[in-house]
């Protein structure tokens, strides 16, 4: 097995993943997750994000476009700006991940697609955001390592520890 591979700084383009990675910075472009790739993102990603089948995504900071669950596993602890789209696979949200957008669930029938949308909770059922990042001024949960908007770490915040 290989190790993770980890980004730092800008990355531009679109990015079709066929490696792990960890994003500490931001992509500017989507980023589609093949088949048995984990992507880590504690930065930001512009763009769409897409899981493909078999494919997990932790999701610590921020994407600016939606995320589309074709199959993988999705874990939100960050911000997804844009819509998320469940078409298959797991997504598990923290009580203090977010999205912004709709949420779309679909369903493949035998009388063809069933697709509902909901939005996300209101404000005021947010919880308080209290490590604001001194470069973008941008709240993050109390417990955030990084900035969900620009990527920058959080210096004096204790490292968390990930328990599947």
């Amino acid at each position: 097995m290989l190790p993770m591979r980890i980004e730092h700084g800008l990355m531009k383009g679109d990015q079709h993943l066929m490696d792990d990675v960890v994003l500490h910075g931001t992509l500017l472009g989507s980023a589609t997750v093949m088949p048995g790739v984990t992507l880590v993102v504690h930065g930001r990603v512009e763009g769409d994000v897409i899981l493909e089948r078999h494919s997990t995504v932790f999701l610590h900071g921020a994407v600016g476009g939606s995320v589309h669950n074709h199959g993988g596993s999705l874990y939100i602890y960050g911000t997804i700006e844009g819509s998320l789209h469940k078409e298959g696979g797991t997504t598990t949200m923290a009580s203090w991940g977010e999205v912004r957008g709709e949420t779309w669930s679909v369903v493949h029938t035998a009388g063809g697609i069933e697709a509902t949308a909901t939005r996300g909770l209101p404000s005021a059922a947010e919880p308080e955001r209290t490590a604001t990042c001194p470069i973008c001024q941008t709240p993050n949960v109390p417990m955030a390592r990084f900035c969900s908007r620009c990527g920058f770490e959080l210096s004096g915040r204790p490292i968390g520890r990930f328990v599947p």
